[in-house]
């Protein structure tokens, strides 16, 4: 299949890499001259998004916020051909994806809203898991696409079903992160010793994959972004905005929301979300 990326972030430059190794011909571009300078090392082939369209039966979308994707997608909406397959990966608001299905359908163009969870180095190992929505046409035509990028891809419905299950998916995590966090601190102002503590909770019943994940590197206490702080708060403020909005009550999240702006006041924004835990440690 023909396929044009948008957007080569974290996300978007193996995510092209998978469609390429699959057989895919594949299109890339990017506001970001370095993003696209990487992509041609990787043997990504560089091109307009205006020039690339004609020949894409399938454009792929990973853009930072609802703003990003409302801008690109009225522009493929002006240029693309009807019948083009949109399939967007971003993490956004339900709203704002709502609002850009709508100007996609004007113009024809069938919409699959792909929300990924897993981390960067699932992302370059292609073990991503896809949720998926929309129609459900456009997810047959994509599971092609869809199989580049992890070994499962769930259909949720026909609308934005995909954005609210990412929401749970970071609002579970945050919390399970902060949960790590407090018992951590908790276990060391009892006397434990940290690599006892890692060790126990490796083998315990609050072992999570999420947790398993993360406690090779709290084992040395290397707060290096797997996920950063600063992505944490931007996928909690989506969830927190859709609960309110929604009013399901959150006041657990919200308390994590304010453990994580504490961690971003203290210079740590960058820094892997799992850096709350020297909050916890100081008992802030």
């Amino acid at each position: 299949m023909n396929v044009h990326l948008i957007g080569l972030g974290h996300l978007g430059l193996p995510l092209a890499r998978h469609l390429a190794a699959q057989g895919h011909e594949v299109t890339v571009s990017d506001t970001s001259a370095a993003r696209q300078n990487l992509a041609a090392q990787a043997g990504l082939r560089v091109a307009d998004t205006t020039e690339a369209l004609p020949e894409s039966q399938a454009v792929v979308t990973c853009l930072s916020d609802d703003a990003a994707l409302r801008a690109v997608s009225w522009n493929l909406a002006r240029q693309a051909s009807p019948g083009t397959l949109m399939l967007d990966t971003s993490t956004v608001s339900p709203e704002g994806s709502a609002a850009v299905a709508e100007r996609l359908a004007q113009a024809r163009l069938p919409y699959l809203r792909c929300a990924l969870s897993g981390t960067r180095a699932m992302a370059d190992a292609g073990r991503l898991t896809v949720l998926a929505s929309g129609p459900q046409s456009a997810f047959e035509r994509a599971r092609p696409l869809l199989r580049a990028w992890g070994p499962n891809a769930f259909y949720l419905g026909d609308a934005e079903q995909a954005r609210w299950m990412k929401l749970v998916l970071g609002l579970m995590q945050a919390h399970t992160l902060a949960m790590l966090a407090e018992g951590l601190a908790l276990g060391q102002t009892g006397g434990l010793a940290w690599e006892d503590m890692c060790d126990v909770l490796a083998s315990s019943t609050v072992a999570s994959p999420l947790v398993q994940a993360r406690l090779p590197a709290l084992r040395g206490h290397d707060f290096s972004p797997v996920f950063s702080v600063a992505q944490a708060q931007k996928d909690l403020a989506l969830a927190l905005a859709a609960a309110q909005a929604s009013g399901v009550a959150t006041p657990h999240a919200a308390l994590v929301a304010q453990a994580l702006q504490a961690a971003a006041d203290a210079g740590w924004e960058a820094e892997d979300q799992t850096a709350i835990v020297k909050l916890a440690a100081k008992g802030g």
